[in-house]
């Protein structure tokens, strides 16, 4: 049974991760998956697609590429799961997370107070970020910090009564910008462009109705397709099947994104 182990929060809430897109994995064994997790009825379900990246983690060299899953089958395995997770009462939050209905995800959804940070989605308001241990990334006062990935380096500076970062980044006034607008789209149902605006003042107020509009000139296609809604006041409604593709819909507004893309396309096409 592919699935981590469940972790027990503090209001003893039941947690699962499960990965589908596994090696020798099919749409048999992973009915099995979905359907002894749903009996186990755990409060919140992430649904994580396995990615196959042998350059970056070393250790997936072992694995045959052949015993994965085509796109097709990987792609039948997510729309099974869905379906059976909502006909078990489970709500899709977002960016393969569920719920069920009487979670305090799913209320916060609805009335909108869904917040997102590096660990997922929460419920509750929190200002902050603070990482712990390798890799990790805190997020505080608008700065970025990510701890060594590096083990040996962590621990060096551990030892040495040092924090741990490795590299840190303080955002501008237009990436404090996106980065709220990239947190509506995938927190909140509906964005009303007013109440949006009404978060910034002064320059940043000028910066957050360039990013919006940008957002609006961009989305027709989304539009088109019906994941996303449009009203004569310019707010957005995201549709249910529009939940499904919020991390494309939110790249809209990543700029970053866009740079660092187009750079590895440039380098790939370099042979580099």
């Amino acid at each position: 049974m592919n699935m981590t182990i469940a972790m027990i929060n503090t209001r003893k809430n039941i947690n699962f991760d499960l990965v589908y897109g596994l090696p020798k994995q099919n749409l048999n064994s992973f009915k099995k998956t979905i359907e002894q997790t749903i009996s186990l009825k755990p409060n919140r379900i992430a649904l994580y697609s396995f990615a196959y990246v042998p350059w970056k983690a070393k250790n997936q060299s072992v694995i045959d590429k052949n015993s994965l899953p085509t796109p097709t089958e990987k792609v039948e395995l997510f729309l099974y799961a869905i379906q059976a997770l909502q006909n078990a009462g489970y709500v899709y939050i977002g960016l393969d997370h569920f719920a069920l209905k009487d979670d305090s995800l799913v209320s916060a959804l609805t009335s909108g107070y869904l917040q997102r940070n590096f660990m997922g989605y929460t419920a509750d308001c929190t200002s902050g970020v603070l990482a712990i241990g390798s890799s990790g990334i805190s997020d505080i006062s608008g700065t970025l910090y990510q701890n060594y990935t590096d083990l040996s380096g962590y621990k060096e500076k551990i030892d040495k009564n040092s924090l741990p970062i490795e590299k840190s980044y303080t955002r501008n006034n237009e990436d404090i910008v996106r980065s709220k607008l990239i947190e509506q789209i995938m927190t909140q149902i509906e964005i009303n462009k007013e109440k949006f605006l009404s978060k910034f003042e002064n320059e940043q107020f000028e910066t957050a109705s360039k990013v919006y509009n940008e957002l609006i000139n961009n989305i027709s296609n989304y539009q088109d397709d019906g994941l996303v809604e449009l009203d004569t006041s310019n707010n957005i409604k995201i549709t249910s099947e529009g939940r499904f593709f919020i991390r494309t819909i939110a790249s809209l507004v990543d700029v970053k994104l866009k740079k660092y893309l187009a750079k590895r396309e440039s380098t790939f096409s370099k042979g580099t």
